[in-house]
């Protein structure tokens, strides 16, 4: 995940010169080296304490975690943990680097908290707010850059709470990233919410979600290599008996995340980055690529799953099976 974020970051800085495009909100975003850092960041945690079990497993096993956390559990709990790990003592110098200030440790954690949890993908109501943040900051924009012939971020402040994708967890934010009262005070706007905000908010969220799955729009051996590495994780949840066997629909399952997520995901964040520009890169292509090879291959490689794994075959040996299938038509 951190390692496709780099080139995510390093592909769109290389391709976006800073001009405006068309409908792309993330012009003001690719000189902003504190932000590449978090990204980075953000990925490098993410998954930090993960106990192999999703959020719906938690709480079903009345986990401690999602004991001590509503909502997106695992993911919080790796906010904590990160942070807590952060402002140990042997960090300060690090600390004093990348948080000079009062308003760098604010924007911190907004980036942390955006970016981490909306990797909880598995929660409808999640994806929905999501989805909303998308149309508002691109519906407002438009109407801003139509009014006024050019952009300006501040024009609009009047926004739905709901839009807010951290506003659950502010006392969260303050407590983790060690903000005083008299910080809160002196710097009361810092949880406003504004267009600005919300665009940032948007390409952050977009940015981490495509890290996050980025095998899907990726060469065909990655995309299995990370597909069998998920089958086995889920395997042995349901040798714990957490899970029905995943086995039994691995095939359509995975034609259903391409339609129902991964390419609307990729066009919503081609979309973000490059608005109605040529992509630099092709999310969207690469994910039908693979889809379409899928549809084709699937079924088979899915039995060499299945038997791969109640073999006890090595990971290369099962890929190599599947890669020795005819050749399909995705990526090479």
């Amino acid at each position: 995940v951190t390692i496709s974020m780099h080139k995510l970051i390093d592909s769109i800085v290389e391709s976006v010169d800073g001009t405006e495009s068309s409908g792309t909100i993330c012009n003001n975003l690719w000189d902003d080296s504190f932000c590449h850092f978090s990204l980075v960041f953000a990925c490098l945690i993410h998954d930090v304490g993960h106990t192999g079990m999703s959020n719906k497993l938690l709480v079903a096993q009345n986990h401690k975690v999602s004991l001590r956390f509503s909502g997106p559990s695992a993911e919080r709990h790796s906010i904590q943990l990160a942070l807590e790990l952060l402002f140990l003592p042997k960090f300060k110098m690090f600390r004093k680097a990348i948080l000079p200030n009062v308003k760098t440790k604010f924007e911190f954690g907004r980036f942390i908290f955006w970016c981490i949890l909306c990797t909880d993908i598995a929660t409808p109501e999640r994806l929905r707010n999501g989805k909303a943040r998308f149309d508002v900051v691109h519906t407002v924009r438009e109407s801003i850059i139509t009014a006024q012939g050019q952009r300006d971020g501040c024009a609009v402040d009047d926004f739905d709470d709901n839009l807010c994708a951290v506003l659950p967890y502010l006392k969260e934010i303050v407590k983790y990233m060690k903000l005083t009262d008299s910080n809160i005070k002196d710097h009361i706007h810092e949880m406003d919410i504004t267009q600005d905000k919300l665009e940032r908010c948007v390409v952050m969220e977009h940015m981490t979600q495509i890290s996050d799955v980025a095998h899907l729009m990726q060469s065909w051996e990655n995309f299995l290599k990370w597909n069998f590495r998920l089958y086995k994780e889920l395997m042995n949840c349901h040798e714990k008996g957490l899970m029905p066997d995943p086995s039994e629909n691995w095939e359509e399952g995975q034609i259903g995340f391409f339609n129902n997520y991964i390419i609307p995901l990729a066009e919503r964040t081609e979309q973000v980055i490059f608005g109605s520009g040529k992509p630099a890169f092709n999310l969207v292509s690469n994910a039908k690529k693979n889809l379409q090879r899928w549809k084709e291959e699937g079924a088979e490689i899915s039995t060499i799953f299945v038997s791969g794994y109640q073999n006890g075959d090595s990971e290369s040996t099962v890929l190599s099976s599947c890669l020795s299938l005819p050749k399909g038509t995705g990526l090479s």
